[in-house]
């Protein structure tokens, strides 16, 4: 295997790369990417934590000689970072070492058997589909922080993806909020696909969303997904398991409620402004009286902060105290200018959602005090 490739283009494909690929003292290969050089002059760079694999293709340039390998991640990562900028480095395998030259550097690095390297290219399609990259992410966006992280319940550390219809609803919870949002597509799907995407591929997959491109591919298989976006390929495994039933805990807490208006910059200053004498636990009270929301919080050592909102409320005064970080990752979901909050009474949660668009909302459990 020989090939030569400019600094930056190998660079970013590593930088992505190495969010996935971590060592592993149980499986030593984990902590490598696999290098593909083909005859035609195409590259690929892969990387794996055994849930979730991340493939970059690159156009070389210079001729090649094919072949495959594979070298530590973060060694040859810290190595091309440490290169002058737009300079061409030269790779070659020998003796099944791998040489690294630049200018006047050389580093020769252990390598692994390729044929070793574990992928998740071995399963069928169920679903294919093209959909729009920026309505794509705007879902993402609008529910991943509502994802579990480490639950003894695995079916929370993902997101829930429904693709029915014409539309894909996304909806995400820690037990603490639930978050739900929906996209509507240009393809009618005839069946209806339900999995879960787990945390890592999630998080991963917003990453290579940056990717200037107009399209996303999604391909759905029985215990997988593959996400293909420009030049990176992303395939993540499914989490096994029944999701909670969103669509009850949403209709339960929609009874008897009261409804607050209020804008929604000007609550998302004000939050952020309290919080700053705000302790661990994020709690912020919020006290509803007729068109009006006192917002105030006291610390453990008695600090008190306290803000006057004016709003649209006609219903029973109350107050309700809630993570004032909760209401701040769903206020930033809202597109229109004023925000709507359903509530019911101090010891039940609120929904939050837009005043205009109803795709997106979410459920907010209040603090105990």
């Amino acid at each position: 295997m020989k090939f030569s490739i400019n600094r930056e283009y190998i660079l970013s494909a590593l930088q992505q790369i190495y969010l996935v690929s971590k060592y592993n003292t149980s499986i030593p290969i984990i902590g490598n990417i696999l290098i593909t050089v083909l005859r035609n002059k195409s590259m690929f760079i892969t990387g794996t934590d055994l849930e979730t694999e991340i493939t970059k293709k690159i156009k070389l340039i210079s001729d090649v000689e094919p072949g495959n390998t594979t070298v530590s991640t973060k060694k040859i990562l810290d190595i091309v970072k440490s290169f002058p900028k737009e300079s061409s480095i030269n790779f070659f395998l020998k003796n099944e070492k791998l040489f690294i030259l630049c200018k006047k550097s050389k580093f020769v690095l252990c390598t692994l058997p390729y044929k070793n390297f574990p992928n998740l290219n071995n399963w069928e399609k169920k679903l294919k589909i093209r959909i729009s990259k920026n309505k794509l992410k705007k879902l993402i966006e609008s529910t991943y922080f509502s994802i579990a992280n480490q639950d003894i319940r695995q079916y929370l550390n993902g997101m829930l993806l429904e693709i029915k219809k014409n539309n894909i609803r996304s909806v995400s919870t820690n037990g603490h909020r639930l978050s739900k949002s929906k996209i509507f597509i240009d393809k009618n799907i005839s069946d209806a696909y339900i999995f879960i995407i787990p945390r890592s591929g999630v998080f991963n997959l917003l990453r290579i969303l940056n990717q200037e491109s107009d399209f996303v591919e999604l391909v759905i298989g029985e215990k997988h997904i593959r996400i293909n976006i420009e030049k990176y390929i992303l395939t993540t495994k499914l989490l096994e398991g029944e999701f909670p039933e969103y669509k009850a805990i949403f209709k339960k807490n929609s009874f008897n409620v009261n409804i607050l208006i209020v804008d929604c910059f000007m609550l998302k200053n004000t939050l952020k402004r309290v919080s700053v004498i705000s302790d661990k636990s994020k709690c912020i009270n919020l006290n509803l009286k007729k068109n009006l929301l006192i917002i105030n919080i006291k610390n453990f050592n008695q600090e008190l902060a306290e803000e006057y909102l004016e709003a649209e409320y006609l219903g029973k005064e109350m107050e309700i105290s809630c993570n004032s970080d909760y209401i701040l990752d769903a206020l930033n979901t809202i597109e229109s200018k004023r925000v709507k909050i359903f509530v019911t009474n101090s010891y039940s949660a609120i929904i939050l959602a837009d005043e205009i668009y109803n795709y997106t909302s979410h459920i907010i459990m209040p603090m105990r005090l």
